[in-house]
């Protein structure tokens, strides 16, 4: 299962900004709980967890959350569920997040995949580039899948 690899990586330095795209939700949800499990640790884990949605009206607030310092702990997960509903807006600032991460703090961007390129811009493959070069991202296409690895 491509999660593994994910593991993998975990298992090493913390990356300021994960990312992982795949239709299926299982997986996206296994990622969510891996990634968490190797970033909060402590009595102060739920102080230092956010969790947002692209597409409700407070999901912008996910950058200002990732910019706040971790309180009594070495690290703070902010997760963005839901990225292939992002605005043009919430891309253009994750954007911009990703040029100069917080060091304090861990991202985690989860969804089917990036939105449509809007007025011939493509932010969701910007982002991806960049979080390329500081972090992980992890696409899983249907295709990819062997059948007895996702059952197991």
């Amino acid at each position: 299962m491509p999660v593994k690899k994910l593991e993998t990586i975990l298992k090493g330095e913390l990356l300021p900004v994960y990312v992982v795209l795949s239709q299926e939700s299982l997986v996206l949800d296994r990622a969510e709980k891996v990634v968490t499990a190797a970033v909060l640790t402590g009595p102060a884990a739920a102080f230092n967890h956010s969790v947002f949605r692209a597409g409700d009206d407070h999901g912008s607030e996910f950058l200002a959350v990732s910019r706040t310092a971790a309180m009594m702990a070495a690290r703070r997960l902010v997760v963005l569920r839901d990225v292939h509903e992002a605005s043009p807006e919430q891309l253009e600032g994750l954007q911009k997040y990703c040029e100069v991460p917080s060091p304090s703090t861990v991202l985690l961007l989860l969804g089917r995949k990036w939105p449509k390129p809007v007025g011939g811009t493509d932010w969701g493959r910007r982002c991806e580039n960049l979080v390329s070069k500081t972090g992980f991202v992890l696409r899983q296409k249907p295709k990819d899948t062997d059948p007895v690895d996702f059952v197991i």
